[in-house]
């Protein structure tokens, strides 16, 4: 098992896929390892319905992952075809057309953050329901955990308070917790601000020498 966490995005686990025969295991395995106490007879249905919320959750944190990687790549593209200049001075004549293309583009993307965020919450919300209805004594508490736990757990991975300077300036950083999908989300933002901006530059410049 390799537990993986990153920003708002934290894995609670993550598990080598396993034979049929062992899917309701996976859950107890786990459990018993971080030192919970498994009811001996746990709901078979609850395990599966969290097993499968779980990794519904994992895939729709990978395939946000990989259409903003697409996104991204596509403005990066744009951006390089709206500033490469001919020999001549001046815009080139297909750059108001790739400013619309970018601002579509960035709008899209904004769009597709928010609806892939949306479904992380939602899986996120029942996973901290069934965690209650497990049957481990004490709960899990990991996608139900308060944001006070959270926030010890990870001072104590940080060894909090023993670092000195510029380290402990990093340390402080971390604690912020600052969001992974909003960073992104806040770059699609930027860049459908840019290419607005971009196309009002051209079309002023159009006028201008007109």
């Amino acid at each position: 098992m390799i537990a993986s966490q990153g920003g708002d995005d934290v894995y609670p686990f993550q598990c080598v896929e396993a034979p049929p025969t062992r899917h309701l295991s996976i859950t107890n395995e786990f459990m018993i390892a971080s030192g919970q106490t498994v009811d001996a007879s746990p709901d078979p249905t609850l395990l599966e319905l969290y097993k499968i919320a779980w990794e519904t959750r994992n895939l729709e944190i990978s395939l946000y992952w990989q259409r903003s990687n697409y996104f991204l790549i596509l403005n990066s593209a744009l951006a390089v075809g709206f500033f490469t200049r001919p020999q001549a001075s001046g815009m080139p004549e297909y750059a108001v057309g790739l400013a619309i293309f970018g601002i579509v583009c960035s709008f899209l993307w904004i769009r597709i953050n928010a609806g892939s965020k949306f479904w992380q919450s939602r899986w996120e919300h029942r996973l901290a329901e069934l965690e209650k209805r497990l049957g481990v004594e004490p709960p899990p508490a990991m996608f139900a955990a308060t944001f006070e736990s959270i926030e010890e757990d990870a001072k104590a991975g940080l060894q909090f308070g023993e670092h000195s300077f510029p380290r402990n300036v990093w340390d402080h950083l971390v604690l912020a917790k600052p969001s992974v999908t909003s960073t992104m989300a806040l770059l699609s933002a930027v860049f459908t601000i840019a290419w607005c901006a971009a196309l009002l530059f051209v079309c002023v410049s159009r006028l201008s020498r007109s």
